[in-house]
């Protein structure tokens, strides 16, 4: 028996739209998942991998979370090079790829030691600060500090002493004071075991002979108060002397460790970057020869106490930066 079957063409064209349709849901949604894969592979993966080549402002090389590089080498740099910026706490927070806005807190403890806060940039690794942040020492705040020496003529010293003089014993002052000659560390402690009513902060030390100069002047600030640092000092003796007592081994330490710290993350390229990584070697390889001493260094006290470190020859000259009413 012959069955004829009449195919009906509108049928047939129906139903190979339908699988070209499934198809091309199918080839869609394939394509749609691969490149959800692709984009989260990216996301998770190769982004994360291509950033490792970068700076990471988390990043703790000291086994913990409360010693974080950035926050370490910033705190080295601000000791070194500024006036009294103690570096507290520094925040980042992540905008694209590689790049953050940071917040930086410090310090100054020896105008009272209250919170302030400034603001930069890492990007892919680099590094922007403020150009009135972390601003080096004037070269001739100090008489002795460098070559060619910067002392005041004696019209100027005498204008000085009659301004101290006139202050009210309430004061106090700011000043950059002088030694007539560099101080040893244990002439540095017996200096600061010695003022009744004063505080030191940053200490400029030598570094370069007497007749040459290496700018910027550096120093460290010995006796200031601060955050506490874990583990750095298994890595960098005496980097953290917060807490610690105050020895002449220590302070030596403290500065040769500030040097080491900062060649090495200069050589790693994760260092602030104003100072050629040469700077701190030549620095560290004069001081490792004669010594560490210091040309003078700024001080917070009455007005009464500088004078009598004048009139004893201590100090043989003062740069006043500041006053307040002590209450």
């Amino acid at each position: 028996m012959n069955y004829n079957h009449e195919i009906d063409p509108a049928s047939e064209l129906k139903a190979i739209r339908k699988k070209l349709c499934i198809r091309s849901i199918t080839i869609i949604l394939i394509s749609a998942l691969l490149a959800v894969g692709i984009l989260l592979g990216a996301i998770f993966v190769v982004m994360p991998a291509a950033e490792k080549r970068y700076w990471d402002p988390k990043e703790s090389s000291y086994g913990s979370q409360f010693s974080e590089d950035l926050e370490l080498t910033l705190a080295a740099y601000g000791e070194l090079f500024t006036e009294n910026v103690n570096i507290t706490s520094v925040w980042a927070e992540r905008i694209g790829f590689a790049s953050y806005n940071l917040t930086i807190q410090y310090a100054d403890t020896a105008l009272g030691g209250d919170s302030l806060y400034t603001y930069g940039t890492l990007t892919k690794g680099n590094l922007s600060l403020p150009m009135d942040f972390m601003r080096n020492v004037t070269l001739n705040i100090f008489e002795r500090a460098s070559y060619p020496e910067y002392p005041l003529d004696e019209e100027e010293k005498a204008s000085i002493r009659e301004k101290l003089e006139a202050l009210p014993d309430y004061t106090r002052v700011y000043v950059a004071a002088s030694f007539p000659e560099d101080l040893s560390m244990e002439e540095l402690l017996d200096f600061q075991a010695s003022l009744k009513k004063g505080i030191i902060g940053w200490v400029g030390i030598r570094n370069s002979e007497v007749d040459k100069q290496r700018y910027p002047l550096c120093g460290m600030t010995p006796f200031s108060g601060g955050i506490l640092w874990e583990n750095i000092n298994d890595s960098y003796p005496y980097f953290n002397i917060k807490g610690e007592k105050r020895t002449a081994e220590s302070l030596t330490q403290h500065f040769k460790s500030l040097l080491q710290y900062s060649i090495d993350k200069e050589t790693e390229g994760k260092g602030v970057g104003r100072e050629h990584v040469s700077y701190y070697e030549e620095v560290l390889e004069y001081v490792e020869e004669n010594g560490v001493n210091c040309y003078g260094c700024y001080l917070a006290a009455s007005p009464e106490t500088v004078l009598d470190l004048l009139d004893r020859g201590i100090i043989n000259q003062v740069w006043p930066m500041d006053a307040w009413i002590d209450f």
